[in-house]
């Protein structure tokens, strides 16, 4: 089911583009018609067009007349880079030769021309969306990679906390505000401190920038709770834009020649975007006082990457697909049962129980691959093995892969048929 079969296979070498889609379409359609066995991808690109990069991926997975499509396994034989890396990460199951190079960076593009502001911005502001909207695609990808490296270091955790003290301490700040539940029992920063151990030291950032955005998303939660949007009716709490709201009201007021009581408050709904901006600009100023900076640094730049950064995280596509989450990983979580057989109601239930941890998981599957797209970082296998982005190094890795997994399951199977007793009638 995992194993390389390069008798069935396409090789994607140089780069990435729609020449290359044309001239390996006949081969991946002749591969698709003659059985729904998988086929193994070589990958030796520097990259090339995203665009072309997805559609090659669609072509490869495409359904047949008589079956839905075939797996997808990737092999990076070389060098996998740019859209090449995220070809490799998308497989079904992913490896990587032991030489292997894969290099992910941030979106880009090439060629602008007649750069100005206006566009410059449009341009910064497109590109951090793209960013945004790979991660998550990759993360889906990537999850449960990262569940499977979990399972596999569970044993590793606390000797990795106790010999890297100092970080787990750092990793155990990020964590506190996170809701407990008897029901689940995932210790983040023991995995955190095994994954961090056995990253080479190039690739350690990453890691820790993940983190660094898990944290700054947890302060963010937690904080907001604090105060609410708009004075409540006979609250003595403040709301966090009870100003502005008087300012609205005013300037309505003098404009329609109405008294200001007569002049209703917006909708909460309708200071949203408005508060959650107040919101980051207080915790970003609160966190320059407290180090001794000046509060002048909480600029608007800085406060609408930090505002993209959360409504990301807070977009229903996240909340859908940590409840997914929840519902393929059972192993992780306690008290599921066989979830499928439950009442919608007693599924509703343990969902709603489990979901905060579960999401938390799933947010930090989503920053470690933002992170992967901040700049330019080359992965060895065994780094990108950790970090969610292959399945297996082939030859062995950090990890057991699945399919080491269940060679090893199977030769005890056979094992123990040949050692049992025989009985005789």
């Amino acid at each position: 089911m995992y194993d390389i079969d390069w008798s069935r296979s396409v090789h994607v070498v140089g780069p990435i583009s729609d020449d290359l889609v044309s001239k390996l379409t006949p081969q991946i359609l002749n591969l698709l018609g003659q059985s729904q066995e998988p086929i193994t991808v070589g990958i030796d690109s520097p990259g090339g067009v995203l665009v072309s990069n997805d559609r090659l991926l669609g072509l490869l997975k495409s359904p047949t007349q008589h079956h839905k499509g075939c797996q997808v396994i990737t092999v990076a034989t070389n060098d996998a880079s740019s859209a090449a890396a995220n070809l490799l990460a998308y497989g079904d199951y992913a490896l990587a030769l032991p030489h292997a190079s894969i290099l992910f960076h941030d979106v880009r593009y090439g060629g602008l021309r007649d750069v100005t502001p206006d566009v410059a911005k449009t341009t910064a502001k497109q590109l951090s969306d793209l960013n945004d909207r790979y991660a998550v695609k990759l993360a889906n990808h990537a999850v449960r990679r990262v569940v499977w490296v979990y399972l596999d270091l569970q044993d590793k955790f606390e000797p990795s906390k106790k010999k890297n003290s100092d970080i787990a301490s750092r990793f155990e700040k990020c964590v506190i505000s996170i809701p407990k539940n008897d029901n689940v029992d995932i210790d983040f920063v023991g995995f955190w401190a095994a994954i961090y151990e056995r990253l080479s030291e190039q690739s350690q950032p990453i890691l820790l920038a993940a983190i660094e955005k898990v944290g700054w998303w947890l302060e963010f939660q937690e904080r907001s709770a604090v105060l609410p949007v708009l004075r409540a009716s006979k609250s003595r709490l403040p709301g966090m834009l009870d100003g502005v709201d008087y300012m609205v009201r005013r300037a309505v007021a003098d404009a329609t020649k109405k008294n200001l009581s007569d002049v209703e408050s917006l909708k909460v709904e309708e200071y949203r975007n408005l508060d959650l901006l107040v919101r980051l600009a207080a915790i970003r100023i609160s966190r320059h006082r407290i180090s001794g900076e000046s509060t002048t640094g909480a600029s608007l730049d800085s406060l609408i990457g930090d505002y993209d950064l959360i409504t990301t995280m807070n977009d229903r596509q996240h909340i859908r697909s940590a409840a997914r989450f929840i519902t393929r990983h059972k192993v992780m979580f306690n008290g599921m049962g066989d979830f499928d057989t439950k009442s919608e109601e007693e599924k509703n239930r343990i969902v709603s129980e489990i979901f905060p941890v579960a999401r938390f998981f799933w947010i930090f599957c989503v920053l470690l691959c933002r992170s992967l797209f901040d700049g330019e970082h080359i992965l060895t296998p065994a780094d990108a093995q950790l970090l969610g982005v292959i399945d297996e190094v082939v030859g062995g890795g950090p990890v057991e892969s699945r399919r080491e997994f269940n060679e090893k399951q199977k030769k005890e199977r056979e094992s123990e048929a040949n050692t049992s007793p025989t009985t005789t009638a």
